[in-house]
């Protein structure tokens, strides 16, 4: 993969030239400070590492995979890292997915997270909803 550079007003001239791609830009920028706003939000309001936590995941069932058991989520990331998302340890983290578990709200089978039920977790957690508003597993 090559990264390739363009100047400034090189790029504002093109979105002159083409309207529909300066409308997909604009989108695209207004997406990512939703989603933005939704994170701060959720990390600054919410008290309990364990509704960050939910939080997060419910985010993360937004992209994804919609089965038969629930949302299937692939993460590659450990404890520690996921402590640094949500500013909480990875001692935390780890005893808030196993209560998690223990309360039937999530499986964990390697990289694989399943969320039965996002609703259960959002209520569990004392999250209104999804964090994006966007997101079609609510």
């Amino acid at each position: 993969m090559q990264n390739r550079f363009l100047r400034r007003q090189d790029f504002l001239d093109f979105l002159l030239r083409h309207p529909i791609a300066c409308h997909n830009v604009a989108r695209e920028l207004s997406l990512h400070y939703a989603r933005a706003c939704a994170r701060l939000r959720m990390l600054g309001l919410t008290s309990s590492a364990s509704s960050r936590l939910a939080g997060l995941l419910l985010e993360w069932c937004c992209s994804g995979r919609q089965t038969n058991r629930g949302t299937q989520i692939h993460c590659d990331l450990t404890h520690q890292e996921i402590g640094d998302c949500i500013g909480a340890s990875r001692e935390t983290v780890t005893r808030s997915l196993n209560d998690f578990k223990s309360q039937g709200l999530m499986e964990l089978r390697g990289t694989i997270i399943n969320i039965p039920n996002c609703s259960a977790l959002a209520s569990y957690a004392s999250i209104g909803s999804t964090p994006d508003p966007f997101c079609p597993a609510a």
